[in-house]
């Protein structure tokens, strides 16, 4: 069974040597659920002062210990349990304020053995969902999903109607003089002049991605189930696109042509040369644009904003909204591969985690409350998601194309 995390470097002989026999003592203690509450209070007291420099040794000891920590044994009582549980999110902000790692996932509930166990792998683990990089957590899920749908296929639809899949055509999908469509490995460019104007539209389907670039140059990355409209030339004022899903485009600056999106027919984004993130999943209750660089107006009806970097405009129920200096890595940590949360909702996170697996989300009862804060990969199988899930307090179960969570 290899337990090694993924983001370490291999452990120091002088580290474990130095490592103090108490404090491996208490560790094993706080493990399998012997501890008292003056030895609890000792360890974290010793954590929140160490940790950073004794990682190394002290993981090596929680991995030592993780799987057979659950076994029967005494647990301490509720009142020490939770003055315990506060000195760890004490000293789990303290870390927090001092690194910066991935932040540590934090899930403020009852304290049980398990969570409590969880929570200081998390809390020396520098923060990732360690459990979601486990090798052997798909062996140890406590629940087993069906087999693994087949992915749909990315699909260009041409003026004609006629369906391109992008997975199985590379190379050229359409050509006509100096005009040219190359399907390249999950790009999708158009080259040249093309003497006939038409729309073309590039769709995604759950659990995959793809990139485009438009006839000036301009780039897109669509995330999962979404689309984007566009002309195979950009001719007149402006240079307008349409979009549902989610997107992040890179423009090619031009000023005497503007480039403008259009959100589900309900927004506008105007743009003269920037790079920013729009979010208009129909099933979200807001729709987001957020900028990176370079200036946006967002524009419904008679109401308008403007954007600079780091700011977001959000649209609900008709209301147009200017957010100040939002954290921008969360609102496109899609491209780079991964889900980052911060203390984000069940709802939220089970919306963005079935767009992906391509699940219908079932709640059995009302969504239970508790927040989530941490990065998961996106390339982690299902079981190992659900099993996660399920070690973080939620119950969680996946049958027929749907995840179910019971309260």
């Amino acid at each position: 069974m290899n337990l090694i995390h993924p983001f370490l470097s291999p452990i120091s002989p002088f580290i474990m040597e130095r490592m103090n026999s108490d404090v491996n003592n208490l560790l094993q203690k706080y493990l399998n659920g012997t501890i008292t509450e003056p030895e609890g209070e000792e360890l974290f007291a010793w954590l929140k002062e160490h940790a950073p420099e004794e990682q190394e040794g002290i993981e090596t000891i929680l991995k030592a210990n993780y799987d057979s920590s659950f076994k029967e044994a005494k647990q301490i009582g509720e009142d020490a349990s939770e003055r315990i549980r506060t000195k760890l999110m004490q000293s789990v902000d303290a870390l927090e304020n001092e690194t910066t790692q991935t932040p540590v996932v934090s899930i403020r509930r009852r304290w049980t053995r398990y969570a409590a166990a969880a929570a200081v792998l998390l809390l020396l683990a520098g923060g990732s969902w360690w459990l979601m990089n486990r090798k052997d957590a798909t062996e140890q899920a406590i629940v087993k999903t069906e087999e693994k749908k087949e992915k749909k296929d990315v699909m260009l639809t041409l003026a004609s109607g006629e369906q391109v899949s992008l997975d199985h055509r590379q190379g050229s999908v359409m050509k006509r003089d100096e005009f040219n469509v190359i399907n390249d490995s999950g790009s999708l460019s158009y080259l040249g002049k093309t003497p006939v104007v038409e729309y073309h539209t590039l769709t995604t389907p759950a659990g995959k991605q793809y990139n485009l670039q438009l006839p000036d140059g301009t780039e897109v990355w669509l995330n999962a189930t979404s689309s984007v409209t566009f002309p195979t030339a950009f001719t007149g004022n402006e240079r307008k696109v349409y979009v549902s899903g989610e997107a992040y485009f890179i423009v090619k600056a031009n000023q005497q042509q503007p480039f403008v999106v259009d959100i589900n027919k309900k927004a506008l984004i105007e743009v003269l040369g920037t790079e920013f993130n729009v979010n208009a999943y129909t099933n979200e209750p807001e729709v987001q644009a957020t900028l990176l660089s370079g200036k946006i107006r967002v524009k419904i009806d008679k109401e308008a904003v403007e954007l600079l970097p780091g700011d977001q405009a959000r649209i609900n129920n008709e209301k147009l909204e200017l957010k100040k200096n939002v954290n921008t890595d969360l609102y496109v940590a899609w491209r780079k591969g991964v889900f980052i949360f911060d203390h984000a909702s069940v709802a939220e996170v089970l919306r963005q985690m079935a767009r992906w697996y391509d699940l219908e989300v079932v709640y059995d009862g009302v969504p239970p409350g508790v927040k989530f804060s941490g990065t998961i990969n996106r390339e982690s199988s299902l079981d190992v998601a659900v099993d996660v899930l399920n070690k973080m307090g939620l119950k969680v179960r996946v049958e027929a194309g749907k995840i179910r969570v019971a309260h």
